[in-house]
């Protein structure tokens, strides 16, 4: 993998955010949940053998994403405005609608911004049914719309095998009325690994690595592949019912 990429919790973000502004996702209809039901505490370790894995695949192969053999509830959240309100942009994670795996122990995250803003964004990373963060952090600045990256890696943060892992990115807009909050919620999960898992994009799509190959696909080490990367991220993101977000992504992610 090109890049291998922890504060005190504000749990209630999670719950504020998804109760007053999780937008419907862009999933067919599907509405957004609550983030308190991700995921049960119990959620088995998931180790290679239980993955989709297809290792023959390509560098320049059309990945296609083959989710986890295992049911799983909807955790993606899209955070929007209530109707009626000011204009704000939305918040979208890349993730697909279930429970995303990774192989890494701090992969790099990737979320989508619907249009410029310039206010206060936090970035929260929690183990599920754990009242403390692993990560919090916080930040004023005008990020534009797009792509942008939030790098695990630099933080020192070590997701475990096996544990479930919640991570948002808000705009915090009233600090004494977090329900107003624009946020966007998804879940992360790092399974076991030998070392030896295949570095293709399609091949890591393949086996269900989803935060591993829309990585590699946002940070090609080749400049000759970057155009071909970029069309096969957005594809992907098709494939999981981020159409909006596909439709722009067809660019490098945002420097942050």
């Amino acid at each position: 993998m090109n890049r291998a990429i922890k504060g005190s919790a504000i749990a209630c973000l999670m719950l504020f955010g998804a109760v007053a502004h999780a937008a419907p996702d862009e999933t067919e209809g599907t509405p957004a949940v609550s983030a308190a039901k991700a995921a049960p505490a119990d959620t088995p370790t998931m180790d290679r053998a239980e993955v989709n894995e297809n290792s023959t695949v390509t560098q320049n192969e059309r990945p296609v994403y083959v989710p986890p053999r295992r049911g799983a509830p909807a955790t993606r959240v899209g955070g929007g405005t209530r109707s009626g309100e000011s204009s704000m942009p939305k918040i979208s994670p890349l993730s697909p609608e279930h429970t995303g795996l990774t192989a890494q122990s701090a992969p790099t995250l990737y979320w989508w911004l619907s249009e410029d803003h310039n206010g206060v964004f936090e970035f929260v990373v929690t183990a599920v049914d754990d009242v403390e963060p692993v990560l919090q952090i916080r930040s004023e600045e005008n990020r534009t719309a797009g792509i942008h990256d939030f790098n695990l890696g630099a933080y020192n943060v070590d997701l475990e095998p096996g544990q479930l892992y919640q991570w948002s990115v808000a705009i915090v807009r009233d600090e004494q009325r977090r329900s107003h909050d624009i946020v966007g919620i998804a879940t992360i999960e790092r399974i076991a690994s030998d070392g030896t898992a295949a570095v293709s994009p399609a091949a890591l799509a393949a086996a269900g690595l989803w935060y591993d190959a829309i990585q590699l696909l946002s940070e090609p080490s080749d400049p000759a592949q970057a155009d071909r990367y970029l069309a096969f991220r957005a594809d992907l993101l098709e494939q999981v019912g981020l159409a909006r977000v596909a439709a722009g992504s067809r660019t490098p992610p945002a420097t942050n």
